[in-house]
């Protein structure tokens, strides 16, 4: 084995896992951590678990703003689809159709990137604050 591919077979192993400490360190920490798949009834499952009691209008409110949070990301997806489909609709530039497609996949991702959700500020019951955004398919609370 030469010298170059021995440097290069520990490095990429290391660098693999440096980066998922790095990435791990990055995590929301502490107690107040949740989150759920987005869904019908995720935003009941984490207001409930947050502490808000069944039948409260503390416990709508909760949810209200927790089912704001896709709503808002299913709206911006709609808007950037829109981007895209437009950009496939234009004569194919130099390169062909498949510059086209890349060129609108990216015009999507930049659209979807430029256009985060605002976060929900959640007051639980015990007093203490929560922050919970959309992130992917999950809504997560720290």
């Amino acid at each position: 084995m030469s010298k170059k591919f021995r440097a290069t077979a520990v490095i990429k192993p290391t660098a693999i896992v440096l980066g998922l400490l790095l990435m791990a360190a990055c995590a929301p920490q502490g107690a107040g951590g949740a989150s759920a798949t987005v869904g019908p009834d995720a935003p009941e499952r984490l207001c409930t678990g947050f502490g808000f009691a069944e039948g409260t209008g503390a416990l709508a409110s909760c949810t209200a703003k927790l089912a704001g949070l896709a709503r808002q990301q299913a709206e911006m997806q709609r808007q950037c689809e829109g981007v895209r489909q437009r950009a496939l609709a234009t004569r194919p530039r130099s390169g062909g159709i498949g510059n086209t497609i890349a060129t609108s996949d990216a015009d999507y991702q930049s659209c979807m990137n430029g256009e985060l959700a605002a976060p929900a500020q959640l007051m639980l019951p015990n007093g203490r604050a929560v922050t919970c955004r959309l992130v992917g398919q999950q809504i997560a609370c720290d």
